[in-house]
C-alpha cells in the first residue's frame, strides 16, 4: 500500500477511534445529568449544584484552554534537554499553581458566592457554598490532567489519553446510582471530583520514572510566556459566564439549572467533535508552522473548520426536528415536568448558533496556538466580551433568560467571524523558502524555540 494511502487510512482510523470514545463519553455524561435531574428534579438543589460548578469549571476551562493549547505544540516540536525532566517540572508547577488557586477560592467562597447567586434563598445559598467547596478540590486534578493529556497528545498517544475520561465517567455513573439516593446532592458533587481525578491515575505512566526538574528550563520559560496572555485574558473573559450565571440566578427557580444543563449538553457535543476532528490535527499544525509549511497549514485548519461546522450544524438541525420528543422520552420523568422539558428544548434551540460557532472556533484557536500566537485571540476576546457583557444583561432584563440565550448565540457567531478573519490575514500565503536563519522569525513572527534555547544556553 502506498505511504499516502497508509497515512490516510491511519488518520481515518484514529478519527473513528477518537469519535467512538468521545461518543461513549457523551452518552455516559448525558446519563449522569439525566440521573441527577430526574432523581432530584429541576429546582433549588439542582440550581445549587450547577451554581457550585460555575467557578470550578471556569478555572478548569482556563487550565484546559491555556495549558493544552500551549503545551501540545511545544512538546510536539521538541527542544533541547531531557523531555522527562521538562515534563516533571511542568507537572509540579501546574500542581502548585492549582493548589494555591483552589485554597484561595475555598477560603473566600462564602463571600464571592453572594455576588454570584444574588437571587438564591438563604438555604439555596448555603447549599451552593457547600457544594462549591467540595468541587474546588477537583482543580488540582484538573491541572494535572491537562499536563498529562498534553504529553499524550504530543506523543500522538491520543487513544490512551481519551479512553481515560469515559472509563472515569462510567465509574462515576455507577457510584452515583448507588450514592445519590443515600446521600443526596452532596454525593453528586463528590463524584464530580472523582471523575476528574481518575483520568490522572490512568495517564500517570506517561510521566515515567521520577526526574528532578532543573531550576532553569527554556521550555518552561517559553510555556509560561505563551500561557500568560491566555490566563490573564481568560480571567477577564470568564467574567462573561459569571455574569451569565448571576443573571440566571435571578430567574425563577430552575432557570439556572435549565441554562446549565443546556450548556453542559452542548459542551459535551463540542468535546466529541474537538477530540475526533481537531485534536489529531494539532501536532501536525505545530510541525507545519515550525517548518514554515504555510500552504499545508492553511489547508489543514480550513478542512477541519469545514468538517466541524458541518457536523455541528447537522446536529443542530436534528435537534430542531426531533429534539423535543426525544427530550420528553429521555428526561420527562421523575421530578422533571412537561413544562421543564419544553423550556429545556427552547433553551437548546436559542443556544444552537452559539454551539455551532464555538465548535467551529476550535480549529481556529488551535491554529493560532500552533503558530505560537496566543495574544491575538485573547485580545479579540477581550474586545468582544467588553461589549458582550452589557449586551447579555440588557437582553436578560428586556427579554428574560431566552433573550439572553439568543444574545449568547449572536456574540459567539461574531467572535468566530472576527477570529477567522484575523487568522487568515496573519497566516503567510507562501511556504518559507530555505532553512530558517538562527534567531530569525518563526511561527507567528517569533524566534523559534530552538533558537531561544541556544541563546539562553550561552
Amino acid at each position: 500500500m502506498p505511504e499516502d494511502s497508509k497515512a490516510r487510512t491511519g488518520s481515518l482510523g484514529l478519527t473513528l477511534s477518537l469519535g467512538w470514545l468521545a461518543s461513549v463519553n457523551i452518552l455516559v455524561t448525558l446519563a449522569i445529568h439525566w440521573y441527577v435531574i430526574t432523581r432530584l428534579g429541576i429546582g433549588v438543589e439542582t440550581d445549587a449544584l450547577f451554581a457550585g460548578m460555575v467557578v470550578p469549571q471556569m478555572v478548569v476551562v482556563l487550565f484546559t484552554s491555556s495549558l493544552l493549547h500551549v503545551l501540545v505544540p511545544l512538546l510536539a516540536a521538541g527542544g533541547e534537554g531531557d523531555p522527562r525532566r521538562e515534563l516533571w517540572g511542568i507537572f509540579l508547577l501546574a500542581a502548585c499553581a492549582a493548589g494555591l488557586a483552589a485554597a484561595a477560592l475555598h477560603l473566600a467562597a462564602g463571600y464571592w458566592m453572594r455576588w454570584l447567586v444574588p437571587g438564591f434563598s438563604p438555604e439555596g445559598y448555603a447549599l451552593a457554598v457547600a457544594l462549591t467547596r467540595i468541587q474546588l478540590l477537583g482543580l488540582v486534578f484538573a491541572a494535572l490532567d491537562c499536563v498529562l493529556r498534553a504529553a499524550c497528545r504530543a506523543r500522538r498517544s491520543f487513544v490512551w489519553a481519551e479512553a481515560a475520561t469515559p472509563i472515569a465517567n462510567v465509574a462515576g455513573l455507577l457510584l452515583l446510582v448507588w450514592a445519590l439516593p443515600r446521600y443526596g446532592v452532596r454525593a453528586a458533587a463528590w463524584i464530580t471530583v472523582l471523575r476528574i481525578a481518575l483520568p490522572v491515575a490512568f495517564m500517570w505512566p506517561v510521566l515515567g520514572g521520577w526526574r528532578r526538574p532543573g531550576l532553569r528550563s527554556p521550555l518552561r520559560r517559553e510555556a509560561l510566556r505563551r500561557v500568560r496572555p491566555l490566563l490573564l485574558g481568560g480571567l477577564y473573559n470568564q467574567l462573561t459566564p459569571l455574569v451569565t450565571r448571576q443573571l440566571a440566578s435571578l430567574a425563577p427557580a430552575g432557570g439556572l439549572s435549565l441554562l446549565s444543563v443546556s450548556q453542559q449538553l452542548y459542551g459535551t457535543a463540542n468535546t466529541v467533535l474537538d477530540k475526533a476532528l481537531v485534536i489529531p490535527a494539532s501536532p501536525t499544525l505545530a510541525v507545519q508552522a515550525r517548518n514554515g509549511q504555510w500552504r499545508g497549514f492553511r489547508a489543514l485548519y480550513r478542512r477541519r473548520l469545514a468538517l466541524v461546522a458541518l457536523a455541528a450544524a447537522g446536529g443542530y438541525v436534528g435537534l430542531l426536528a426531533f429534539g423535543q420528543p426525544l427530550l420528553s422520552l429521555l428526561v420527562g420523568r421523575g421530578g422533571v415536568t412537561a413544562e421543564n422539558v419544553a423550556s429545556l428544548w427552547w433553551m437548546l434551540a436559542a443556544l444552537g448558533l452559539a454551539f455551532v460557532s464555538n465548535v467551529s472556533g476550535q480549529p481556529v484557536f488551535a491554529a493560532f496556538c500552533a503558530k505560537g500566537d496566543t495574544r491575538t485571540p485573547v485580545r479579540l476576546a477581550f474586545i468582544i466580551n467588553t461589549v458582550n457583557i452589557p449586551a447579555r444583561a440588557l437582553a436578560f432584563w428586556v427579554y428574560g433568560l431566552f433573550g439572553m440565550a439568543l444574545m449568547m448565540s449572536a456574540s459567539a457567531a461574531l467572535s468566530l467571524l472576527v477570529n477567522f478573519v484575523f487568522l487568515e490575514r496573519s497566516t503567510p500565503a507562501a511556504d518559507r523558502r530555505g532553512p530558517a536563519r538562527e534567531g530569525g522569525a518563526g511561527p507567528g513572527g517569533e524566534a523559534p524555540l530552538a533558537a531561544r534555547v541556544a541563546a539562553d544556553a550561552t
